[in-house]
């Protein structure tokens, strides 16, 4: 898909450099979900040497019938590494868990994902900066009332950003440090890339609406099992939520977007 672009020549580099080795040579997706990355990315490498694993804390999304030469699995990032995932993977890719990871949680996560990546391996992650998210219009003009809404709507996701790392221990600002954290892990030659979600006019909207989701999914995060959560703001019947809802809705009718900035980071294992 074009909205990876940026991220998949960034792989391209890594994983080619692994092509003119004898033997597999193994990508892991950590925190697949429904396993989607994983094709795409086997569409461009289809050598029969390259075995593609899926990785997630919950096996509810993955496939029920798998293509050959791909497999997924559960297994959380904070648990001790088990021994058939020691120094197994070449390529390691990791996008979007800031809304999985506590707080705190984040170098424990990277260190055995260091663990998995055999000598000379690389890990990638990607990670949205909670700091500049923006609603913009997707054409001009617009009414002074969709206006109104984008304003409300960007201070709005930034208090709901704001709650869910005070009270909630969200980690959306450790993903600021991941760099600093692939280097104590060990890792070399890291790199950061950081790209605005919005560089592909054609691909905006398609962003912004898993985007939105992704906002949905939050709101209700918080405020499972918890009645005081579920009775304010971010509850069924909160104004911070009719006001991200309604956002929401705008970027389905095509009359806006959310616009943020994407962070890539890539580092190195020592070794060969």
């Amino acid at each position: 898909m074009a909205r990876l672009s940026t991220q998949r020549r960034v792989q391209q580099t890594h994983i080619s450099s692994h092509a003119t080795r004898t033997g597999k040579v193994e990508i892991a997706d950590i925190g697949t979900g429904t396993g989607a990355w994983l094709p795409e990315l086997a569409t461009e490498f289809k050598d029969k040497r390259f075995k593609f694993t899926g990785l997630d804390i919950s096996a509810a999304q993955f496939p029920a019938d798998p293509p050959n030469g791909m497999a997924f699995a559960m297994h959380n990032i904070l648990s001790p590494v088990p021994s058939h995932l020691l120094a197994r993977f070449d390529i390691i890719h990791v996008r979007f868990l800031v809304l999985g990871l506590s707080s705190g949680s984040w170098p424990q996560a990277i260190e055995n994902l260091h663990a998995m990546l055999r000598p000379s391996g690389w890990l990638q992650w990607s990670e949205p900066d909670f700091r500049n998210i923006i609603t913009l219009p997707l054409s001009s003009p617009i009414s002074p009332a969709t206006s109104s809404l984008l304003q409300t709507g960007r201070s709005t996701i930034l208090s709901l950003v704001a709650h869910g790392t005070q009270r909630h221990n969200l980690a959306f600002h450790d993903s600021e440090t991941i760099s600093s954290h692939f280097a104590t892990a060990g890792f070399t030659n890291v790199t950061e890339i950081a790209f605005a979600s919005d560089r592909v006019p054609e691909t905006r909207l398609a962003i912004s609406r898993v985007f939105a989701k992704g906002i949905a999914g939050l709101q209700k995060m918080i405020c499972a099992g918890n009645g005081e959560e579920a009775g304010g703001q971010w509850g069924d019947e909160g104004e911070g939520r009719k006001v991200l809802n309604c956002v929401g809705e705008a970027c389905e009718r095509g009359v806006a977007y959310w616009r943020l900035e994407l962070n890539v980071i890539i580092g190195r294992k020592s070794g060969i």
